[in-house]
């Protein structure tokens, strides 16, 4: 009779033990779910703010251009060729700098880099991102 009693109390502790670990990983699992989800809806606001920021910069830039020519011509090397992404197109159709056009030949648009400017000065590329560079205008 000892011998069922012992029996029936090991498998009944199996079950709880089976019971709480289930349990356990069940409420791991949804802990973890919810610290994903947060941690989504953080990066998708980082990105909408950085977005939006940068359509700022680009209005801020087209409103100066040659505040933000004046200061690229500091960060740039000596001289070489730029291209631009699209979003600043304007910005060296319509601002003649002297100083900045006698070190740089504006060849166009450059669809592969991101809102901000690149420099090939011999075989070696610079790329300048806006996000990246501190050239505020005002």
């Amino acid at each position: 009779m000892s011998d069922l009693l012992q029996r029936d109390k090991t498998q009944k502790n199996h079950l709880e033990n089976d019971f709480h670990g289930r349990t356990n990983r069940m409420k791991f699992q949804a802990d973890s779910d919810y610290k994903k989800q947060i941690l989504h809806m953080r990066h998708d606001l980082i990105l909408r703010v950085q977005k939006k920021l940068l359509a700022v910069y680009i209005k801020d830039i087209k409103e100066n251009p040659s505040a933000y020519l004046q200061k690229m011509n500091q960060v740039l090397p000596g001289k070489g060729d730029l291209y631009c992404s699209s979003e600043l197109l304007d910005v060296f159709e319509s601002e003649k700098n002297a100083e900045f056009e006698s070190n740089y030949s504006f060849k166009g648009v450059d669809s592969l880099i991101e809102p901000g400017i690149a420099c090939i000065d011999g075989r070696v590329k610079y790329i300048y991102p806006l996000q990246e560079i501190n050239t505020r205008t005002s």
